[in-house]
């Protein structure tokens, strides 16, 4: 992973999006809908020209870091950010679907995760 330059993930409320930067070029970004302390992702996406160097990891683990410092929980409804978070253990305080066994998190549909269960 090429991680020359200055690095920064910043949430960008306006948008609901974090964003990640390279001294200041935006590398990938990571949509969100906020309710009260939850986070849920359905997107996470690093920019064509700079796929392939697992920068979006850089990006998660930002977001991660943010929700433990606000005391968030995440919904990872986005597949590639739930795999990122089940490869992390030490991302479960800040995962809000159940772990089984200390392991990864169970199978769950889209309709799961919905406020109403429909």
């Amino acid at each position: 992973m090429d991680a020359q330059g200055a690095w920064s993930v910043e949430d960008v409320g306006s948008s609901q999006r974090y964003e990640l930067r390279r001294d200041g070029e935006l590398i990938g970004f990571a949509s969100y809908r906020r309710t009260g302390q939850l986070l849920a992702v359905p997107h996470v996406e690093t920019l064509v020209e700079h796929r392939g160097n697992r920068f979006s990891e850089i990006l998660m683990a930002g977001i991660v870091d943010d929700a433990r410092a606000r005391s968030f929980r995440i919904d990872p409804v986005c597949p590639h950010f739930a795999t990122y978070l089940d490869r992390r253990p030490d991302t479960a305080a800040v995962d809000v679907r159940p772990r089984i066994d200390g392991g990864p998190t169970a199978d769950r549909t889209d309709t799961d995760r919905s406020p109403t269960g429909s």
